[in-house]
């Protein structure tokens, strides 16, 4: 603590003395305080505490002298010190009375300035001493008094350390006894989960079993001739079958999330393509309720995301059913919005809202608990395993979001959820964009539910049309009216075929009849979709055709289906795939940048072999196939290549591993390496960069992405870009029947958009997929018999391989199926193989299924065309030569001329050896393919060697 300054009190009954005081002792660093009498003086002495008293000595009422002796008679201020301040010079008995009244100095008038200040700075010296003294032992008694209380504090410490160490003791043998008691416990607990988890594993197997048969038979049965009661019995087996197996999956999802044994997979793929799928796997339970299903269209629509797509599915599944089923009347629309992007993430929030029965915040509170439901009663109207929404929060969390619920009991409820995904926009482009003639389309939306009028009213906006909307056949006819007479009618009408005032042909049929009146010309006249349920479109099919309608949806929409069903509406079914690649870059430009290139291939399956031929050779580039990692080093060290594209997980050498024998080599190390594997879960792109390749696509190959890389790795390639041109241009014209529009399994649109929306090559590589699927299921139950890890090596393999071959395919089932058997295997859950293989295997057939259905089309269509052509020899002797050259030097070339070839042949002589060449090139089977040519050379009387011969003797054959 700093000392505060030191008071001075002067007295002096004359003001002028005082104010000559001041001004000498303002200089000293000092408080001045004034008095004009003795009273006054000895008032402030008792409440100021001063370090020197300047007193006068001759002042009226009271001296100086009676001030002096009234201050050192009383206890406070007997110690005073007092200067006495006087004109008397010699007045000794004055001195002695100031001495004897308690002065201690005398300053003589006038006063000397440089005396008055040295004599009062030692005043305030010794003041400031004392101070500093008595604050000193102030200190020392404080401190004393700390350490008498620490002792204390010191000895009761004492004795309660004393008392915790008894307790602690005895603390000890309680918590030794406990924890014996907890291990017994855990060891219990940990008996009884794995006996749980045993449990579930083969309850699932025993259920599902008889399941699987009871659900095929049931659909088998529906597809026969049926009394309407029997098949309203088999209809409720059948949803009751699906109940069941939904509550069967809920419990074995819980159970692997409460184990820690669920991973999100990691695809790309396209939001829109999500809603699609949504659209069509509900639109069976939608049509046997009274309420719609809509969704909202936004930009989120057109982004290409990098995540898990069917977990994103299963949620949104969940939450969708559950809609439908607490929504009696209204309709349920399903959004998708942007809530926060930095760089290439993205954080979406997803709402599913209906206008169903609603939910109280009693019920909300524990809504998203294990085995928690709103009603929980054993009166409840509706059941459920409660496990579903905790489910969805799980998955929510695990992709980096959260879910909640806003409802209001009697009004509906809004589910809502976030959920975090990379985002690649390289891969964005509007495939619903229609050519610039059809832009600005004016079109007239009825139907009564004002949901679904304003849903598809953004959908078509979306597309760049124009769209009104009218609630009842009586409007449309108003509105179709209106627009005629102002000269702005509407080109197509989207009419619900469920109205309250007449039903959708009937409006078809009003609204015809109104334009003829109104004298509209006959290629004027509007054109019509009907939109209806699933099993309602038989019903009203022929009327609707007699009336008019052009095309027939069923609801919910599918977004892609209803662009198409427009396009095709009005002569436009090519602007689907009119885009098959980004925007900024159409095919000859891509053409130009990277084809002639060449290309070696490392990839062991003979589909995806096909579908990478397809896509390169589409932009004219050249390349060869090595069937493992061994063979691609000993290809890459012969012949150059510009870029090698390999896969990672083949047989006799891996990718990585071949990646690293080629860099190990001065000649390989600039050489591009792209990995292009099913291998997409987290980490896999750094295993690859690190054994030193470049770049990684993910399979199912995305077109855009393929060639995007490429031209990333081939810049400024060697102007072999008219070469490429001309080689596309000798490859055959496509031209075919187009795919069904369902098959078991498959998301057409989607699969036919990954093969650049050609129909003939899909079918080609579906049907070459054929001996993959069809042999698939029983090798994998006979690798998994086996007691080797070789066995169970190869199983994964295998199940890689399918999984790949199902995302080309887009068959998600079967793909998400092949996944979570691959995970069983590598964790070696052997107590799931058999609920797996069961999954697998019932999805393997449903492929097989949609193959079968092409492979009776195709048979159909060639008994169509039975006449033999007129052999001319010459042209197939020197394409059979050419194509002897291409099967050799292995050259996927082989394909194109062969089919070039196959009008030529003979077939009813050649049929089996054709058949077998055509089979063999499909499944990239060069050696192979030697066989059944050479069977056809001798019909020719051509001279053929049955041996793979290099590239000079090639040459030489085809330039004989």
């Amino acid at each position: 603590m700093s000392n505060p300054l030191p008071k001075i009190l002067v007295v002096d009954d004359l003001p002028a003395n005082l104010t000559a005081m001041q001004r000498v002792l303002g200089k000293l660093e000092a408080v001045i305080i004034e008095a004009s009498s003795g009273i006054d003086a000895l008032t402030l002495c008792m409440d100021h505490e001063f370090a020197v008293v300047l007193l006068d000595v001759n002042m009226p009422e009271m001296s100086g002298f009676e001030v002096a002796e009234a201050l050192h008679g009383a206890e406070k201020t007997k110690t005073l010190p007092i200067i006495f301040v006087t004109a008397a010079h010699s007045d000794e008995d004055l001195r002695l009375q100031g001495y004897h009244s308690g002065a201690v100095d005398f300053i003589h008038k006038p006063i000397n300035n440089t005396i008055l200040l040295s004599k009062v700075k030692i005043f305030l010296e010794l003041f400031n001493r004392r101070f500093e003294q008595e604050q000193y032992v102030q200190m020392l008694e404080a401190e004393a008094a700390r350490r008498k209380q620490v002792e204390l504090d010191l000895r009761m410490a004492n004795q309660e350390l004393k008392l915790e160490i008894a307790k602690r003791e005895r603390a000890e043998i309680t918590i030794h006894q406990q924890l014996q008691d907890l291990e017994q416990a855990k060891e219990k607990a940990e008996t009884t989960n794995q006996a749980k988890s045993q449990f579930l594993a083969n309850m699932s197997h025993e259920i599902r079993t008889p399941m699987n048969a009871v659900m095929g038979l049931t659909d088998l049965a529906l597809r026969t001739d049926l009394s309407p009661r029997t098949r309203n019995y088999l209809i409720k087996i059948a949803n009751a079958s699906r109940s069941l197996l939904r509550i069967i999956d809920d419990i074995l999802d819980y159970s692997k999330i409460e184990a820690g044994k669920l991973e999100l997979e990691s695809t790309n793929f396209l939001l829109q393509d999500v809603f699609d799928h949504l659209m069509d796997l509900f639109r069976k339970l939608i049509a046997e309720s009274t309420v719609d299903l809509v969704v909202i269209m936004s930009q989120e629509f057109q982004f290409a995301l990098t995540g898990d797509q069917l977990r994103l599915e299963q949620i949104l599944m969940n939450l969708i059913g559950n809609a439908i089923k607490f929504t009696h009347k209204g309709s349920i629309a399903i959004s998708v919005r942007t809530l926060e992007e930095q760089g290439n993430s993205v954080l979406l929030e997803f709402s599913v809202q209906d206008t169903g029965i609603g939910i109280t915040k009693e019920q909300i509170d524990k809504l998203f608990q294990p085995f928690q439901q709103a009603d929980g009663s054993s009166t409840r109207k509706y059941g459920g395993t409660g496990l579903g929404l905790n489910i969805c929060k799980r998955l929510t969390q695990l992709q980096g979001g959260e879910i909640w619920v806003e409802s209001t009991p009697g009004q509906g409820s809004t589910f809502k959820f976030t959920a975090r995904f990379l985002r690649r926009p390289e891969a964005e482009h509007n495939l619903l964009t229609p050519p610039e003639a059809l832009k600005r389309l004016r079109i007239l939306v009825v139907d009564d539910n004002l949901s679904s009028q304003q849903a598809l009213k953004g959908i078509l906006e979306a597309f760049t049309f124009e769209a009104a909307t009218v609630g009842s056949g009586e409007d449309a006819l108003a509105a179709i009216r209106s627009g005629i007479v102002k000269g702005s009618p509407f080109a197509l009408v989207v009419v619900n075929q469920f109205l309250p005032d007449m039903d959708g042909v009937e409006t078809t049929q009003k609204i015809l009849d109104l334009a003829r009146q109104l004298l509209v010309p006959v290629g004027q006249l509007p054109k019509f979709i009907l939109l209806t349920t699933l099993g309602q479109d038989e019903k009203v099919k022929d009327r609707a055709t007699t009336a008019g309608v052009n095309a027939l949806l069923l609801k919910p929409i599918n977004c892609s289906l209803l662009f198409d069903a427009i396009m095709e509406v009005f002569g436009k079914e090519e602007a689907r795939i009119q885009q098959p690649v980004p925007d900024s870059l159409n095919l000859n430009e891509i053409i130009q940048l990277i084809g002639g290139a060449r290309i070696l291939l490392a990839e062991d399956n003979h589909v995806n072999q096909q579908v990478a031929q397809e896509m390169l050779e589409n932009v004219g580039i050249i390349m060869k196939v090595a069937q493992n990692g061994r063979e691609a080093i000993s290809m890459a060290e012969a012949e150059p290549f510009d870029v090698i594209l390999m896969d990672i997980q083949m047989p006799e050498m891996d990718g990585l591993t071949a990646t690293r024998q080629l860099r190990s080599n001065p000649k390989f190390k600039t050489l591009p390496i792209i990995a292009m594997t099913a291998h997409a879960m987290s980490g896999d792109r750094e295993k690859s960069l690190e054994a030193g390749m470049n770049d990684h696509i993910t399979k199912p190959i995305d077109m855009n992405q393929l060639y995007d890389t490429l031209m990333k790795w081939l810049p400024n390639h060697k102007n072999l870009g008219a070469k490429a041109v001309m080689i596309r241009g000798e490859q055959k014209t496509h031209n075919g029947p187009n795919l069904p529009e369902i098959l078991p399994g498959i998301d057409v649109p989607a699969c036919l958009k990954r093969f650049g929306g050609n129909p003939v090559s899909t079918r080609r590589i579906l049907m070459a997929s054929q001996e993959d699927f069809s042999r698939a299921a029983a090798e994998m139950r006979t690798l998994l018999m086996g007691k080797r890890v070789s066995d169970r090596e190869a199983a994964a393999r295998l199940t890689h391989t399918i999984k790949g071959l199902a995302g080309t395919f887009e068959a998600k089932m079967l793909q998400q199926a092949a996944f979570a058997l691959e995970m069983g295997i590598k964790e070696q859950r052997e107590e799931e193989w058999p609920t797996l293989l069961d999954a697998f295997e019932a999805e393997s057939g449903r492929i097989l299924e949609a193959i079968e259905i092409l492979s009776t089309e195709q048979q159909k269509l060639k008994s169509i065309h039975t006449d033999e052509p007129q052999e001319d020899i010459h042209a197939i002797c020197g394409q059979l030569l050419k194509l002897e050259g291409f099967i050799k030097s292995r050259d996927f070339k082989s394909r194109s001329t062969l089919d070039a070839l196959m009008p030529l042949l003979p077939q009813s002589a050649i049929q089996e050896e054709t058949t077998q060449l055509q089979a063999r090139l499909a499944r990239f089977d060069f050696k192979g393919a030697l066989d059944p040519l050479e069977r056809i050379f001798q019909h020719f009387n051509l001279p053929f060697t049955n041996r793979e011969t290099d590239g000079e003797e090639q040459i030489t054959t085809e330039k004989k």
